[in-house]
């Protein structure tokens, strides 16, 4: 076997090496298909559900057409006769009229066969006139302004609401009490009744939840559940589902919704979650199933599958290490003949064969002519360069005449004694001084400061005192390094985009500063016309990477927001640079997070 590969190329062993490994690699793919079985039974059991779930949603949307017929059906002038103050009957004729509509009520719920479903009906047109309707009285003195679900009611612009499940709280400790949703709607009262519409009069059904798990409870079967939530994705009922089982699913339906009618896998265990919205009661239904209970055969299979899987693995590798140390051999030495004469500028390798050696030799023997030109082309540029850093050199003789200018007009004001020239000048020809000292690229946070009130004071002088500077930084922060010019287009973007469009063009610019683990945080914030919450996203996303173009061409102190940002991320790391907020009361707030160092 080794004389057969020692004669083939080697193009050939690496085929045959490869050939070997895929041929495993294929073995072991044909045996985990087995897997993918379960995609099948998957595609069966989504779609067996999605017809449940119509099922179900059908009969829901059934149910309250019926109990909205009958609401349609009380919602007449016959029902607020009782109501009406009638001087002329006697209380035996009351009670009569009482007993009788109480009779008419039960007969029309028993006619529309919703006698176990609707337990109770409440009339309700104030806390003095109000009757209900079903097996016991309403709880005396019970207060309906005080329910939950009444202020909730009074609070819809629908007229009407679905609430609960909750234990029907209207009725007295003694009688025993259903759990039930509430259903209730706006009941049209006439003005010539004598009650005020204001108060909200309204009929309410108390509709059996047991009814409502009873729909359900037809459907759940073995691992199958289902989870009723309310437009806010409150729990209201599990069905077939432990305590346990309903908030690891409401878990997951909360931070997996994308994955709803899909398989995921959460706490160790597997679910099958389908959701359909009942628009009736306003609630989110899940069908919900544990696939590790459906899948439990095929479960097993798949672990088998693994471990041949894992075997068919290691015997590959085994292979694969076997046969590429014998064909990465010439390699090695190949390896070996480039390191002795890589230091030979001139050397290059006696290329004997046309093999695949012999063109590795030949490439690399390109390749190092090519290197040599690469050289040559350094030197020049490294040339280049330098006659780059002569013409800079040269083009500073107009600043340094710029400076002597300006020192020559503050002596004068000095003499004249103008103070605002004065002022101006000195400030004016500090902030070019800072601004064309390239020899470091860090500085104290203090020389930014005091570039920055340099930069005020000139604007106060052409403003008319227009910007109160507020600097709040504690003296061990001062001496922090970071990025030059980097404090001052901030205060500058304050001072224009803020400050200057607002009536009078006065305001308050405060410097923060604050040190938060391994960055220095400094705050540029301003009472001016302020920025929207949208404008502030816009920026925020173009502030979260960096733009290389702009970095390279910032010049000066005149650079923008954006190249300030580039330039930290460039330098810092791209977890830092610049954050824009609204700020509280108006105004802007401007969140430059650099690397904390200390300045040396």
């Amino acid at each position: 076997m080794e004389r057969i590969l020692e004669k083939l190329g080697m193009r050939t062993r690496l085929i045959l090496s490869f050939g070997l490994v895929l041929l495993v690699a294929m073995l072991g793919t044909t045996l985990s298909i087995n897997y993918y079985n379960h995609n099948f039974i998957s595609g069966l059991l989504e779609q067996n559900n999605s017809q449940q779930m119509k099922e179900i949603n059908y009969e829901l949307n059934g149910l309250y057409d019926k109990v909205n017929q009958i609401f349609i059906t009380f919602n007449n002038e016959q029902l607020y006769e009782m109501f009406r103050y009638q001087p002329h009957l006697s209380d035996f004729e009351q009670m009569k009229q009482r007993l009788d509509y109480d009779h008419e009520v039960k007969e029309t719920i028993n006619g529309n066969n919703m006698q176990s479903v609707v337990t109770g009906v409440i009339f309700y047109i104030n806390e003095d006139k109000n009757a209900y309707v079903g097996s016991g009285p309403i709880q005396k003195n019970f207060s309906f302004q005080e329910a939950d679900w009444y202020r909730k009611f009074r609070q819809s612009g629908s007229l009407k609401l679905m609430y609960g499940p909750l234990t029907e709280d209207f009725r007295p400790e003694n009688i025993t009490k259903n759990e039930a949703i509430y259903y209730m709607r706006a009941w049209n009262v006439p003005s010539s009744s004598g009650f005020r519409q204001e108060e909200k009069p309204f009929i309410l059904f108390s509709i059996n939840m047991d009814y409502i798990r009873d729909i359900f409870g037809e459907y759940a079967q073995n691992s199958r559940g289902y989870l009723i939530s309310d437009k806010e994705e409150n729990v209201l009922a599990g069905i077939n589902l432990t305590q346990a089982q309903e908030e690891e699913v409401a878990f997951l339906i909360e931070n997996h919704r994308e994955d709803l009618g899909r398989t995921g896998t959460f706490l160790n265990r597997e679910w099958f979650v389908d959701g359909v919205t009942n628009d009736q009661f306003g609630w989110h239904i899940y069908s919900v199933e544990s696939t590790q209970d459906t899948f439990r055969d095929m479960n097993r299979i798949i672990r088998n599958i693994n471990l041949i899987i894992l075997g068919t693995g290691i015997a590959a590798m085994a292979l694969t290490v076997v046969f590429s140390s014998r064909i990465m051999m010439p390699i090695t030495l190949l390896n070996k003949l480039i390191s002795t004469i890589e230091e030979e500028n001139d050397t290059f390798i006696q290329v004997k064969s046309n093999d695949e050696l012999g063109q590795i030799g030949n490439r690399f023997n390109q390749m190092k002519r090519k290197l040599q030109e690469m050289s040559a082309n350094m030197y020049l540029s490294r040339v280049q360069e330098k006659e780059a850093q002569l013409s800079a050199l040269q083009s500073q003789i107009n600043p340094h005449f710029l400076y002597n200018t300006l020192d020559n007009i503050y002596c004068i004001a000095q003499i004249e004694e103008v103070d605002s020239i004065v002022l101006l000048t000195e400030n004016l020809s500090n902030m070019m001084r800072y601004s064309c000292d390239m020899k470091n690229h860090r500085v104290p946070l203090a020389k930014e400061i005091e570039h920055v009130k340099a930069y005020v004071s000139i604007i106060n002088m052409r403003f008319d005192d227009s910007i109160t500077l507020e600097c709040c930084v504690e003296a061990p922060l001062l001496q922090v390094s970071i990025l030059k010019l980097t404090l001052q287009p901030l205060v500058e973007n304050a001072w224009s985009h803020g400050i200057l469009p607002k009536d009078g063009h006065r305001g308050i610019i405060r410097i923060d500063a604050e040190v938060r683990e391994e960055a220095l945080i400094v705050t540029v914030t301003d009472d001016g016309v302020g920025i929207t919450p949208e404008k502030s996203r816009e920026l925020n996303a173009q502030l979260s990477e960096v733009n290389y173009e702009a970095a390279d061409s910032e010049k000066g102190s005149g650079v923008a927001l954006k190249n300030v940002n580039n330039r930290i991320k460039l330098s810092d790391g791209p977890e830092y640079g610049l954050t824009l907020f609204p700020a509280e009361g108006g105004g802007c707030r401007v969140v430059m997070k650099v690397k904390r160092k200390q300045n040396e």
